[in-house]
């Protein structure tokens, strides 16, 4: 019982701070795109604000959240699951929240901020694990 409960504090504190890391991330990420939204419209601010915090998120997860050394397969990784996670899963929710919704821009990055989040916690710890 003793190492499964070690097991699973080593989980919260891992989620805890991939948290932390999220927090820097979505404040880099939404100061860019709240600045830009406008003028580039939504997909380029989404991208823009995403690239900007991704440097730091990699280092920080992967050396801090998940302890584990960093490497080409695992940054190669990190940059497939961005990629999954901004054209994939935050366009398409950007676009119900805007067209079937009917949520403005700026109102509809804000529940896609947070699902994303959740989404790309386990698509890095999966990568990071894996490579």
């Amino acid at each position: 019982k003793l190492s499964c409960a070690i097991k699973d504090y080593k989980k919260i504190q891992e989620f805890i701070k991939f948290c932390i890391v999220g927090v820097v991330c979505i404040a880099i990420d939404s100061t860019v795109f709240y600045i830009l939204h406008n003028w580039t419209g939504y997909r380029i601010a989404i991208v823009s604000g995403s690239a900007c915090g991704l440097v730091f998120n990699y280092f920080a997860n992967v050396l801090w959240s998940f302890k584990q050394e960093t490497s080409i397969k695992n940054a190669v990784g990190i940059i497939v699951a961005f990629i999954v996670n901004i054209f994939i899963v935050r366009f398409s929710l950007m676009w119900l929240f805007i067209n079937i919704a009917g949520l403005n821009e700026g109102v509809a990055f804000i529940p896609t901020l947070i699902i994303s989040v959740i989404t790309n916690f386990f698509f890095v710890r999966y990568i990071v694990y894996k490579y």
